[in-house]
């Protein structure tokens, strides 16, 4: 996301997303054309200063967006945004915060759509389009993938997810020691990439260099305890190497995990399109309690006690704060 400074007018009318129902807002918000946004000129913002501050005709409905951005309201961004961009046609900070939105719903035709778009008419912002690089990837254009990681780090050598995904895509198109030296780079600037661990034992396992991926899933199981990915690898290469009794027990581990992420993956993607639901936030708070996981579920709470302030629902609230103050992790 662009981080911009925003200077605030007073003569600017308060804009607000208006108020709906959950359900209906994320059914409205999903349900509006990128496509059908107005274009401005190829090149049109390419002196764009993103220093300057956030023009006085869209920066109200962008501080909205960028509010409930960091509530994680993302249909709440999208229904901020679009109508900004029928004001100010293809504006960089709108679009490239719209485009990222996208991203984080999973509708990734959209995310190309909307940061292709941004290049157009702002092509000195590459450097900022990393989402682009890994929308394109899960799509399956792994090519055009490739040659757009390169361009961001070309213009943004430091970007370590984008070197990250770019390995991602290496590995996905057969080139295994491309992925490792872009894997190399990420773990020497970042040791506590867990992601990146993983996928470097992911890809020794598949070369049959069972030591060298014993140690990296090793370093990826103590960075992501919760994670059943690391455990299951784990165990298939104790198996290779003869260890079976350990290989079992780690399946076991697997099978535990694997088991909590299946009762969370359904609420979070849920909670991606109706993010103020105060049932399924209770059931994400429950299942991090479940599984132990403390800072999940103190984090979860925070965010129901928000959910709950914002509809005024008292019995929830006193839920809230009771599980707070026990605190049965302390």
């Amino acid at each position: 996301m662009i981080a911009l400074p925003c200077i605030f007018s007073a003569s600017l009318p308060a804009w607000q997303t208006p108020v709906l129902e959950p359900g209906v807002q994320a059914r409205i918000a999903l349900a509006q054309s990128m496509q059908q946004l107005p274009q401005a000129k190829q090149g049109a913002w390419k002196d764009w200063d993103e220093d300057a501050g956030i023009d006085e005709r869209v920066q109200a409905q962008y501080m909205e967006a960028l509010k409930a951005w960091r509530q994680e309201d993302f249909p709440a961004v999208v229904l901020a945004l679009v109508p900004a961009l029928k004001t100010i046609p293809d504006y960089p900070a709108c679009l490239h915060l719209l485009g990222h939105v996208q991203f984080r719903l999973r509708r990734h035709e959209q995310c190309v759509l909307l940061l292709q778009r941004l290049l157009r008419v702002a092509p000195q912002l590459v450097g900022r389009t990393r989402h682009l690089g890994h929308s394109l990837g899960q799509l399956g254009r792994t090519a055009d993938a490739l040659a757009h990681y390169d361009l961001v780090l070309a213009a943004a050598p430091g970007d370590l997810q984008a070197r990250r995904g770019r390995a991602v895509t290496h590995w996905r198109a057969g080139h295994a020691e491309r992925a490792l030296a872009d894997l190399s780079k990420v773990v020497q600037v970042d040791p506590e990439q867990g992601q990146a661990w993983l996928l470097r034992a992911t890809i020794w396992y598949d070369m049959e260099e069972l030591e060298k991926a014993q140690v990296a899933v090793g370093r990826a199981r103590a960075l992501r305890p919760r994670d059943p990915a690391p455990a299951f690898l784990l165990a298939r290469i104790l198996l290779e190497l003869g260890e079976k009794e350990k290989a079992r027990a780690m399946e076991q581990i697997f099978k535990t995990l694997e088991l909590e992420r299946s009762l969370l993956r359904p609420l979070e993607g849920q909670l991606l399109i109706d993010p103020w639901n105060l049932d399924l936030l209770t059931r994400l708070v429950r299942a991090h309690q479940s599984s132990g996981d403390r800072s999940a579920a103190m984090r979860g709470l925070s965010r129901l006690g928000r959910a709950a302030r914002r509809v005024g629902d008292e019995r929830v609230l006193a839920w809230v704060a009771e599980q707070q103050e026990q605190n049965p992790f302390r």
